[in-house]
């Protein structure tokens, strides 16, 4: 499910773009849940760390779970220390670096990342929201005859 650190973190700042404007505008306490979604920097934080540890895929995997299916606040740091204890994340939250994910977020905003899913071909071409099969394809052969060829 986890395809890289940047793959992880376009998809959180796509998101977390969103999210304080989604806070703003619920009608609804039961909207809550699914507006707050959004307010995941410790959670980026988090799979930060556990990247660095080969760790990144059972954390997105936990995180995902935690949220759809268990109902936790996974912007809650206790729920994020059970989390990190239990995939033995070493050093968290201690080892948590917030200048280097505010940054690697900043950069994705500045690249008018404001959708997801979002894809960063080649790193030259993006494709955001749901697109259909079709675009897709069109992006992923544009992005490979932009390549160098390999030797």
């Amino acid at each position: 499910m986890c395809f890289s650190a940047e793959a992880d973190i376009v998809t959180g700042v796509a998101v977390g773009v969103v999210g304080v404007d989604c806070l703003r505008h619920v009608g609804n306490r039961r909207e809550l849940p699914l507006a707050s979604l959004p307010l995941l920097f410790a959670a980026h934080q988090l799979i930060d760390v556990a990247q660095k540890q080969g760790l990144g895929a059972p954390v997105v995997d936990a995180l995902f779970r935690a949220y759809f299916e268990e109902a936790k606040d996974i912007g809650d740091p206790a729920v994020l220390a059970d989390l990190a204890a239990r995939l033995a994340v070493q050093g968290w939250p201690q080892s948590a670096n917030e200048k280097e994910v505010a940054t690697l977020e900043g950069s994705f905003r500045d690249l008018g990342i404001s959708a997801v899913p979002t894809f960063v071909l080649a790193r030259r071409l993006g494709v955001s929201g749901a697109q259909p099969p079709e675009a897709i394809a069109a992006a992923l052969r544009e992005a490979a005859a932009s390549m160098p060829a390999s030797t």
